[in-house]
């Protein structure tokens, strides 16, 4: 007999004995807490209905979600500590957030459910001509060049690295994506280990600090990943 899952809308509580199925569709960077005593990493997670769960990770618990693959991988989990939303973390559905702790039980499963991140893909395209009119946006587009790392002062007196990477969409439109402190650190580097082959960039969040030219820029709950198995990327690399 298959096994039944607990969709998301029916975990309410840590005291339910419940198992969920989910695919992951937003992974961010880890990020250094404020108080700065340690780190946290913050999950939008989907089931096959569509319902979406925000889970945050902290310190050891990030290490076994680094893979740059993460995205799209289908998981089943139990024992998630359940807890009410708060204002500040509102970027899935529902009044529910997750915290993935060490006795969270984590499984990957061998399943292909692509079919529900493409309409991930699908709303960018989508979504595209009214860029103008949002104070952030989506993007899917190809990196061709990169410009040196630098350092600059910020607006509070800190210093802090930057890089841009240039991109190009499926109408050969070029744009210009700012990268900042652990984006510098991790993301550019990757792209610059492969800027040659040309991969494909998916990202959701930026700020939009220029219309004409479309030039971008990676806020703190940006989040970035770089050739994701979908069907509009496979196209856009042919």
């Amino acid at each position: 007999m298959e096994e039944q899952y607990q969709l998301l809308l029916e975990i309410i509580s840590n005291n339910q004995k419940w198992k969920t199925k989910v695919i992951v569709v937003e992974k961010q960077s880890p990020k250094h807490s404020r108080q700065g005593n340690g780190r946290y990493q913050l999950l939008i997670l989907m089931d096959t209905q569509g319902n979406t769960i925000h889970a945050s990770l902290y310190d050891s618990n990030i290490t076994a979600f680094e893979d740059q693959r993460f995205l799209g991988k289908t998981y089943t989990i139990s024992k998630a500590y359940v807890k009410n939303n708060t204002t500040n973390y509102r970027y899935s559905t529902g009044s529910l957030q997750w915290t993935i702790t060490g006795k969270t039980r984590i499984e990957e499963l061998n399943e292909d459910n692509l079919d529900f991140l493409q309409i991930c893909t699908d709303y960018v395209q989508k979504k595209e001509n009214l860029m103008a009119h949002f104070k952030f946006a989506d993007i899917l587009a190809v990196a061709v060049d990169m410009t040196p790392k630098r350092l600059i002062q910020s607006k509070d007196g800190n210093q802090t690295w930057l890089q841009d990477i240039i991109l190009l969409d499926m109408n050969f439109k070029t744009m210009m994506l700012t990268l900042w402190d652990s984006f510098v650190d991790r993301e550019c580097l990757l792209i610059a280990n492969i800027i040659d082959k040309k991969p494909v960039i998916f990202a959701t969040r930026l700020k939009v600090t220029a219309l004409f030219g479309l030039k971008l820029s990676m806020k703190v709950r940006s989040t970035f990943f770089i050739n994701t198995p979908f069907n509009a990327v496979k196209q856009m690399t042919e």
